[in-house]
């Protein structure tokens, strides 16, 4: 999903066994204890951005640790995307993890041990730029690998035992790789790939609010918001950022939709409850519930403005940034016209 022969594909793709390490690193803090304070933290924009502000400024940061660094900050957006678009559908919620790993090695998307790679001064500096005393380097050690081998062992399940997770999470089993389904792994490639070009322009300085703000949303251009019933989680719209904004300020009123008429102005405010998810003070998602049950075959605009972001500037009150999506024409599923997204083969949190 990333451009050809740009700075950012050459990045990533030259340290694809650092990546693997940077993509489970956020999730080792919660080995020694379930909400370790430094695995936390590294999910989300707070640390991000020390992160970008930590590259920007020191010389000695390598092109791998940039690597392992983007690919942490990775996780987290697809953490906040597939547990508030994704995990809200699913019944057996409590295995889904680790049910997610067993089935993508069961399908044969297992990865190798990449051996053990960490930017550990950059760590420690990212860490104390945020307020977080960072662990001793043994721990980030053992138990950044404790949960990389933990993840590699759950992807070389047994074949029986991938079948009765595949009984257990049937709707799991049959959307979990779908391209339609918002929140899947494979559409979560494309918010994914997009924060990390973001990411790239926040590193360059060439990231602006009016062009870059909003990376991508659920429905993905091209695709049908998949319900009308406002009963329904499939009603709910959501946009991704790709910069922090602080959770307070999504309201109603900062996060809005608008009914488009058949002359394509989309004044017509929508009854609709704005909210940020449950990711803390700083987040990369807001998510749009619509009141009332919306039309089928109709066009509807996302307003967004005014938002307070990571660093504490609000956006200009006088710029508005939007995207439009469309209902389907009838209560039939509808074709999905998106090419199959390239499978994700990181490990999943």
């Amino acid at each position: 999903m990333l451009a050809e022969g740009s700075t950012l594909k050459q990045k990533m793709g030259s340290f694809m066994a650092s990546n693997m390490v940077g993509a489970v690193f956020p999730d080792g803090g919660y080995v020694p204890q379930k909400d370790g304070a430094w695995g936390e933290d590294a999910h989300w924009e707070p640390f991000v951005e020390a992160s970008i502000q930590h590259m920007r400024s020191d010389p000695n940061c390598s092109e791998q640790a940039q690597a392992f660094l983007f690919a942490s900050a990775m996780h987290g957006i697809e953490d906040e995307s597939f547990d508030s678009v994704y995990e809200r559908k699913v019944s057996n919620v409590d295995s889904l993890d680790s049910d997610v790993d067993m089935l993508m090695g069961g399908w044969g998307y297992s990865e190798p041990y990449p051996g053990m790679y960490l930017p550990l001064d950059d760590l420690c500096e990212i860490y104390e730029a945020i307020g977080v005393e960072p662990p001793t380097d043994f721990v980030f050690r053992s138990c950044t690998e404790t949960c990389l081998l933990v993840s590699l062992t759950l992807q070389r399940t047994p074949p029986a035992i991938v079948a009765l997770v595949e009984e257990n999470q049937v709707w799991v089993n049959e959307t979990l790789l779908d391209p339609c389904e918002p929140g899947s792994l494979t559409q979560e490639v494309y918010v994914a790939s997009a924060y990390l070009e973001a990411l790239q322009k926040r590193l360059e300085g060439t990231f602006t609010v009016e062009d870059d703000l909003i990376i991508s949303h659920y429905p993905l251009p091209g695709t049908y918001l998949k319900s009308v019933n406002n009963t329904q989680l499939e009603n709910t719209i959501s946009v991704f950022f790709g910069l922090g904004v602080q959770a307070y300020s999504i309201t109603n009123s900062t996060v809005s939709l608008f009914y488009c008429d058949h002359d394509s102005s989309c004044k017509k405010p929508v009854a609709c409850a704005s909210e940020s998810g449950h990711y803390g003070s700083v987040v990369r998602v807001a998510i749009i519930h619509p009141l009332d049950s919306l039309l089928y075959n109709s066009e509807y605009e996302v307003h967004v403005t005014g938002l307070t972001l990571v660093d504490g500037s609000v956006m200009d009150p006088a710029a508005v940034l939007s995207f439009r999506f469309k209902t389907p024409p009838n209560d039939q599923p509808q074709p999905c016209p998106l090419p199959p997204a390239p499978s994700p083969t990181l490990p999943v949190a």
